[in-house]
């Protein structure tokens, strides 16, 4: 069974030295979203997914195939995942890591603006 991944948002890429791309997104907006694996029809029924970021795990509450980051990440960093399907008999092999992205938090509102002439 293959899960696909997607980071569901406006996405920036942020090029690093390395031939490889990063995705930027903020943490607290930010979903992941996979595909439900296909049953075969003598399959018992997905019951929930768990959902791995580096050391976070994290568990679906239903066999919805998303998850808010800020329900499976508690910090800031570059990270990526993997979903297992899970049903009454236990839990699939971990899909295919998604792509590294960076998760942090936008800056605050600017409290107050002013004009000054120096």
């Amino acid at each position: 069974m293959r899960i696909l991944m997607s980071l569901v948002l406006s996405l920036s890429l942020v090029p690093l030295a390395s031939a490889q791309t990063v995705l930027s997104v903020p943490l607290d907006q930010a979903r992941i979203v996979w595909d439900a694996p296909v049953l075969a029809p003598t399959t018992s029924p997905v019951t929930h997914y768990l959902v791995t970021c580096g050391t976070y795990t994290a568990t679906t509450p239903d066999a919805t195939p998303e998850l808010l980051l800020s329900v499976v990440l508690t910090a800031p960093g570059t990270y990526t995942c993997t979903v297992q399907a899970v049903n009454q008999y236990g839990a699939s092999v971990p899909s295919d890591p998604s792509p590294t992205f960076s998760a942090g938090y936008r800056p605050g509102r600017v409290p107050s603006i002013r004009l000054e002439v120096r």
